[in-house]
This record gives C-alpha cells, sequence and structure tokens, in this order.
C-alpha cells in the first residue's frame, strides 16, 4: 500500500468511522493524534465534533466489523508514519485534548489552547 499519509488521510479516514457507525473510534484516533502533535485542520475538528454529538445524541452504534477492523488497521499505519516523520526535537504540543465532565461519564474535545488563554484571562 504506497501512500504517504497527511492530514487529509487522517480526515478521510476518521469520517469514514463516523459513517461506519464507531464514532468513539474517531474520538481515541483523534485523541492519539493530537498527543503526537498533528495539527488539525477545520475539517478534522468538524469530523470530531460530529463524532461527539453522535455519542452524545444515543445514536445507534454499530459492532466492530471488518471494515472498522481495515479502518483501524490504516489508521494505525496513519498514525505511526505521522509519529515516526515528526523530527525527533519536536517539542511535543497536545492542540486538543478529550476532557470528562466528571459527572456524567461523558467526553468533549477541547482545544488547549483556548482553554490556557482563557485561564490565563481568568487568572
Amino acid at each position: 500500500m504506497a501512500f504517504v499519509p497527511n492530514i487529509v488521510t487522517t480526515n478521510l479516514l476518521l469520517s469514514h468511522f463516523c459513517k461506519q457507525g464507531i464514532p468513539e473510534r474517531t474520538l481515541m484516533w483523534g485523541q492519539k493524534l493530537s498527543q503526537i502533535g498533528v495539527e488539525f485542520d477545520e475539517i478534522t475538528y468538524k469530523i470530531m465534533d460530529i463524532a461527539y454529538r453522535n455519542i452524545q445524541g444515543d445514536a445507534e452504534f454499530s459492532r466492530v466489523s471488518e471494515k472498522s477492523l481495515f479502518l483501524d488497521f490504516l489508521m494505525y499505519i496513519t498514525y505511526d508514519y505521522l509519529c515516526r516523520s515528526r523530527p525527533q526535537s519536536e517539542t511535543i504540543q497536545y492542540p486538543s485534548q478529550l476532557i470528562d465532565d466528571g459527572f456524567s461519564g461523558s467526553f468533549e474535545l477541547t482545544n488547549r489552547t483556548s482553554l490556557e488563554h482563557l485561564s490565563a484571562k481568568l487568572s
């Protein structure tokens, strides 16, 4: 499989997790990509927001299928490539994170820069 993963590849795979009825995988992979410093674009944030709303909206989710296993495989290849292609001396910035609300067991995707800016204003 000769392809060089980039943000377009990432967005395509993340959107397919939602279309297959497994938005929790979208959020999981989004979190992992964020942790290695992948810079998301506007499309990525929209996909993550749709996945989050699908989970919150009590949408019916499908079981893990052969298609979702294949998507996980492709996403792992993408993740591995992006992780390896990152310069080793680069400091990892976490542009977004999942935050547990502590009450209902649900998570929210939050832009970390916005959180830091907001807390600096409040201080």
